[in-house]
């Protein structure tokens, strides 16, 4: 049986979009199912974390991803903020 290693880590969403990275999403994942008012209520949020005595930080939710070279990477799974399910 192959050995499986796992990396947790947290890390700030700067540092997930910068860097050079790159997400694909596999071709098995669902359709996204957010509507406007969720990325609006998201995006107020973030704008908050910008406000002069705002939240030093917003939760962003967990992701789930694979590498076989940290800087390309699919998308497993993930919960990110407020997410509706179908």
């Amino acid at each position: 049986m192959a050995a499986t290693s796992f990396k947790t880590e947290n890390n700030t969403f700067r540092k997930l979009i910068g860097n050079g990275l790159t997400y694909r999403i596999p071709r098995f994942q669902r359709d996204y199912s957010w509507t406007d008012d969720e990325w609006e209520d998201l995006w107020m949020d973030l704008m908050g974390t910008l406000q002069p005595g705002g939240e030093p930080a917003h939760y962003m939710g967990y992701l789930v991803l694979q590498s076989a070279d940290d800087k390309t990477f699919e998308v497993i799974d993930g919960h990110p903020h407020g997410a509706i399910t179908q």
